[in-house]
């Protein structure tokens, strides 16, 4: 048995010259009063240097077990659990809420039909830049920020088969908490019977859209694998995967997320859970069935030969991987913003769109969905979940021979071929999920076909 505990101290991120902001709804900055209600700033009432607070509780246990039942060393029963932080967002959040927040980025727009020369191109500007324009888009940090965590688990049992063959099956799981998420707090106004986009919850901005740390995730899997441990030069793996990944969102600001569908307001429980409610669904990593097949082989290095035969015939080794999994899932979303608050905006989805041709031209049913009007959208989002639709899986397989020669004392050049996806099996990518376009249900991009590379390593 093994207990630890770890403790971390995540500081927030800071600028030299405090240039980062952060949003508190309807709060009226003191270091900069022209900025309109809801911008703060570092030395701002409840504003700490780094905008957010220090999360200073952050202990982190671990406890594992191994024991062997029989006494014989070759059955284990293996357990673990421990609890592990993630680092503060800094991509998606300092950068967002310094370099892109006013007034640390003055602009000045300029535009037709004013005359604009290459000699003089600011002489139409009339006054300084104005350093909180209108319409501001604001991204960043918002009011609370907590540590994201995660508690990681596994049990599992390992059991020699045969010689120096063992096998192994596992439970392994993990769920996520307080992961940070971009939500909306200024959408537009929608009045019963309106029927175009008006004015925003907050005239002064256009989208605002603090980070929350209010995600979770669960991932739950059953883990299989046939291991050949090194015998006469062959060594073999193989491994199969049973699991599902669930989450409100995969990544802050990147990886192909969509924003969620309904507004939130700072201090709201009831308007969070609302929205994290219509996010939740499979993650854009989740891959319910994975099989992987690894071999390597080292020819015999004939070191009792003649050194012509031992040149030309030894030194030889093959290695392999072959790899199978399902698709991975996706949304179904329209292009632009046709909601009547300005924000994303997912059909109706009326039977399940998985059970399609699965061709290039129509990968998914696309009838499934159907289309709402703008003032329709004022009303409610669509029905269609957060990625519900399945791409395409894939098969590869990868092969290598080396060619090692050995030469003088800790001289070695080894002569690498490598083919990567052998047969030139197709991998498609996920189809189109944008509503309303020529391409949708279309797959119109994959990955490369057969890739050989020749290589000579030297080492020393």
């Amino acid at each position: 048995m093994n207990l630890g505990v770890r403790y971390e101290l995540p500081l927030p991120f800071i600028d030299t010259n405090d240039a980062i902001t952060g949003f508190h709804t309807g709060q009226q900055s003191t270091v900069y009063p022209n900025a309109p209600a809801g911008l703060v700033y570092s030395g701002d009432t409840g504003v700490p240097r780094g905008i957010v607070p220090t999360d200073k509780n952050n202990l982190a246990p671990r406890l594992s077990v191994a024991w062997d039942p029989f006494g014989d060393g070759t059955t284990s029963v293996r357990g673990a659990f421990g609890v592990f932080y993630d680092a503060l967002a800094g991509q998606g959040d300092f950068y967002q809420s310094g370099v892109l927040s006013p007034p640390f980025t003055p602009l000045i727009e300029l535009n037709t039909p004013t005359a604009i020369t290459l000699a003089d191109p600011l002489a139409a500007v009339a006054g300084p830049p104005n350093p909180f324009p209108p319409a501001l888009t604001i991204i960043g940090w918002g009011d609370q920020f907590k540590s994201p965590y995660a508690y990681h688990f596994n049990a599992g049992v390992q059991r020699q088969v045969a010689g120096r063959v063992g096998a192994e099956v596992a439970y392994v799981g993990s769920r996520g908490f307080n992961l940070p998420i971009f939500m909306e707090i200024n959408p537009g106004l929608y009045a019963t019977g309106q029927t175009a986009r008006g004015a925003r919850l907050m005239p002064a901005y256009a989208l605002v859209r603090p980070t929350f740390s209010v995600a979770r995730s669960w991932f739950d899997s059953l883990q299989a694998s046939v291991r050949l441990l090194p015998t006469r030069g062959l060594n073999a793996l193989a491994s199969y995967t049973l699991g599902t990944a669930t989450d409100h969102v995969s990544g802050l600001n990147i990886g192909g997320d969509a924003r969620p569908v309904l507004p939130v307001a700072q201090g709201d429980e009831a308007s969070i859970d609302a929205a994290l409610a219509a996010e939740k669904g499979p993650a854009l990593f989740d891959a319910r069935h994975r099989v992987v097949l690894s071999f390597g082989y080292e020819l015999p290095r004939l070191e009792s030969q003649a050194a012509a035969l031992r040149a030309v015939a030894g030194g030889w080794q093959l290695n392999g991987i072959f790899q199978a999994q399902s698709g991975f899932p996706f949304s179904v979303n329209y292009g632009t913003v046709l909601d009547i608050r300005y924000l994303t905006q997912r059909p109706d989805v009326t039977c399940d769109p998985n059970d399609g041709p699965k061709t290039t031209a129509q990968w998914f049913d696309t009838s499934c969905f159907v289309g709402r009007s703008l003032a329709d959208s004022g009303t409610r989002p669509g029905n269609a979940g957060r990625n519900t639709v399945r791409g395409p899986g894939f098969q590869r397989t990868d092969l290598s021979i080396f060619k090692n020669v050995a030469f003088r004392a800790r001289h070695r050049v080894q002569i690498r071929i490598e083919a990567f996806n052998l047969l030139n099996q197709a991998r498609f990518s996920n189809p189109s999920g944008t509503f309303g376009t020529a391409a949708f249900g279309q797959i119109t991009a994959a990955d490369d076909g057969r890739i050989v590379q020749l290589g000579i390593k030297y080492s020393f």
